[in-house]
């Protein structure tokens, strides 16, 4: 984790604005210039790169499973496995009557960073705070997914 601090303008350079960085992420520095009127102007910088952290293929997924047990939640998680796998062991369980299938799913870089974007875009869909699961349409998880990961493609 890094720390907050004041930063060079070239370690600034690969950091989003708070402005820029429409996620919210945490902080991770500042700039500090004098402006045309000689006031201190203080940037702040969020912990998002500018280097996509998720183009390309990643060694993770955030995925979305459902269960006909569960009719109309989908559980939304990452895995470092294949979502297919994620699904299998979760479908283990004594608690779950039929098994989980995968209804989509991203590969990425950051899958914990994503999934956790994508649980804070869906919140007020989450059934329990505990758990992973959202009330809401597949289109509308898709569409938050998706939304999220185009974040990190675009440049500002």
């Amino acid at each position: 984790m890094e720390t907050f601090r004041r930063l060079t303008p070239k370690e600034a350079n690969q950091f989003y604005t708070k402005e820029e960085d429409k996620l919210c992420l945490s902080l991770v520095g500042y700039t500090m210039e004098k402006d045309v009127d000689g006031w201190d102007k203080v940037t702040y910088y969020t912990n998002r790169r500018k280097t996509s952290q998720f183009k390309g293929e990643g060694r993770y997924y955030v995925y979305i499973l459902e269960n006909e047990s569960i009719p109309g939640q989908y559980k939304i998680g990452y895995t470092g496995k294949t979502p297919e796998e994620r699904a299998q062991q979760l479908s283990k369980s004594t608690g779950v009557p039929t098994p989980f299938k995968v209804v989509y799913a991203f590969k990425c870089h950051d899958g914990e960073r994503a999934e956790y974007e994508v649980h804070k875009e869906l919140a007020e869909y989450r059934v329990n705070s505990e758990r992973e699961f959202f009330n809401c349409t597949l289109s509308e998880a898709t569409q938050v997914i998706e939304k999220v990961i185009k974040r990190y493609n675009e440049q500002p």
